[in-house]
């Protein structure tokens, strides 16, 4: 063979090389590039809470009642099993711990211990299931507001209301809630994404920020230090037995303590407005250093 023509063998090569691989780049191109939800979904994606398959996340797919389970889990950490699982989950299936973990907090009840998981879910189950994960309650029958307000099932009331108080949930352009519809995963993403700026999830200490929305510690060995949050803190169940520690932090709306153990929870010259000591399953201990100012205190637990 003449050398031009392996060299031009050799350029042939390169460029199918270099063709193959920009295929793949744009084969990984995410699906929810130009969605409406997608900063909402990068958020999520950002904090941990959703993990695509290679960009993947199907936002118009219906999402079910396992797969919300799943994330709200991975907002909280929640650890306390339930001592029985569901009828209709079996041992090996993959949501089978999650919903364990779930039922033991009380985010989901079933019907005569039935759960169906793989059932896609209902706008009004999701609301009532982020509602008891957020800890939110209403008494301002929002969902009458709606066209079709009548439909909403008297148990999802006031999640629906305390959603729509929220600003979380809404109806659609013809004023209608649609309590019944199936909701979509990336509807189920823009509610969570509303209701948490920002999750700390591994140990370090995190300051000087300043966030709008909630803020949720999922794990221990975590420090605040100079924060101010504007929405509520939660101090999840995923904490376990861990310390956590506010150091000059200012929280004006709650203070949720659902996670820590007998030595684990020190504030520092804070500033609190309500907290809310929600723990299920054991003690934990609270103390006010410092300066520390609290305006008032719900004790919920041992």
């Amino acid at each position: 063979m003449r050398s031009g023509s392996r060299k031009v063998l050799a350029i042939i090569m390169i460029v199918a090389l270099l063709a193959s691989s920009m295929t793949a780049t744009f084969a990984q191109v995410s699906d929810y590039q130009g969605h409406w939800a997608q900063q909402k979904i990068e958020k999520l994606i950002a904090n941990g809470i959703i993990a695509g398959n290679n960009g993947v996340v199907r936002p118009n797919d219906k999402l079910s009642k396992a797969e919300l389970v799943t994330i709200l889990n991975n907002l909280f950490g929640y650890s306390l099993k339930a001592s029985a699982n569901f009828k209709d989950v079996p041992a090996n299936a993959w949501y089978a711990d999650t919903l364990l973990k779930a039922k033991g907090e009380g985010i989901i009840n079933g019907s005569g211990n039935i759960f169906k998981p793989n059932d896609k879910i209902s706008r009004q189950d999701a609301a009532t299931m982020i509602a008891r994960a957020f800890k939110l309650t209403s008494q301002t029958k929002s969902y009458t507001t709606f066209k079709d307000g009548s439909k909403v099932a008297s148990y999802a009331q006031e999640a629906m209301s305390a959603l729509i108080d929220k600003k979380v949930l809404g109806g659609s352009g013809d004023g209608l809630l649609r309590p019944t519809s199936e909701i979509t995963r990336a509807e189920v993403f823009s509610m969570i994404s509303v209701l948490c700026d920002q999750v700390y999830n591994k140990a370090g200490t995190y300051e000087n920020k300043q966030f709008t929305g909630n803020v949720i510690v999922n794990k221990p060995g975590v420090t605040l230090k100079n924060l101010v949050i504007e929405g509520d803190l939660f101090l999840a169940p995923g904490i376990g037995q861990g310390e956590v520690y506010l150091d000059n932090v200012k929280v004006k709306g709650r203070t949720v303590v659902s996670g820590g153990g007998e030595n684990s929870i020190h504030v520092l010259n804070s500033e609190l407005s309500i907290v809310e000591i929600k723990r299920q399953g054991g003690a934990v201990r609270f103390v006010a250093e410092g300066t520390t100012v609290i305006s008032q205190v719900l004790v919920q637990s041992s």
